[in-house]
Parts: C-alpha cells; structure tokens; sequence
C-alpha cells in the first residue's frame, strides 16, 4: 500500500497541519440576534416612543456594544442581528485568557440585556432568556 510507504511523522505532519489550518478558518459568531419586540401597557395598548437600549458583550473575545432605538406607533421595535468573523483559535484562546485572568468564576459565553423606559411607566429590564421569550412586553404603569 500507498500509505505504508509514507513515513508516519508526513502523516502525522499532515494531521496536525490540516487541522491548524481548517481552525483558522473564520466563522460567523452571532452577538445578539435578530429581534421583534412589541412594548404594551396592562392593557395591550401599544406603546409609543418607549426608548429601548440593547446591550451585548462577548466574554472570550472580550467584544461588545450597545444601541438604542425608539418604539414606534405600533409599540414596536425590530432589533437587528450583530455577528462577528472569528475562527477557532482566537476563541479558544480568549477562553484560556479568561480562565487565566479570572479563574474559576471565568465567563465565556455572549451576555444580552434590553431596558425599556418609557415616560409613566415603570422601567423593566431583562436579560438573556428572558430576552428570547419576550415578543411582547408589558409596562406597568408608575404608581401616583
């Protein structure tokens, strides 16, 4: 066979070389996702002119950014998608620094926060999961 005839370190050489090269390979890392948020009162009437502020960091590639947009007559609000070009080995080697750096409590993942504020309504906050069920957001009214 062919293969016998090839010296082990070339196939080894060849691996490791496959490999370093497929990891360098840049992906498409999403930040924060697309979303439609609609912002209503106890009611369900919509909420116009709620100022909605988005927040987002990336732990291993210690990158992140925030924006902020403005429901319309609707109460609606459409948050786009933020995503970066990243390959493997800059990822895992953010990971190692985190774990280095912070050690056991070390985090690595995406964080995402949206607030809303809107005048005479009370302001609400949410985080992470509560961001993928929240199409629709009810405020409650300021008491008096």
């Amino acid at each position: 066979m062919i293969i016998q005839k090839i010296p082990r370190l070339y196939i080894v050489l060849t691996i490791i070389l496959l490999f370093l090269v497929s990891a360098a390979i840049p992906f498409r890392l999403v930040l924060a996702p697309e979303r439609q948020i609609q912002v209503v009162d106890n009611n369900a009437k919509p909420i116009a002119h709620a100022v909605i502020r988005r927040a987002w960091y990336q732990y291993a590639l210690e990158i992140g950014g925030e924006e902020e947009f403005v429901s319309n007559s609707n109460g609606a609000v459409n948050l786009p998608v933020h995503k970066v070009g990243v390959n493997i080995i800059e990822f895992v080697l953010g990971i190692l620094k985190q774990i280095r750096e912070v050690g056991i409590h070390a985090s690595y993942s995406t964080s995402e926060s949206v607030a809303i504020f809107a005048d005479n309504y009370e302001d609400k906050w949410l985080y992470d999961e509560e961001i993928v069920s929240a199409e629709t957001v009810i405020l409650n009214e300021k008491p008096e």
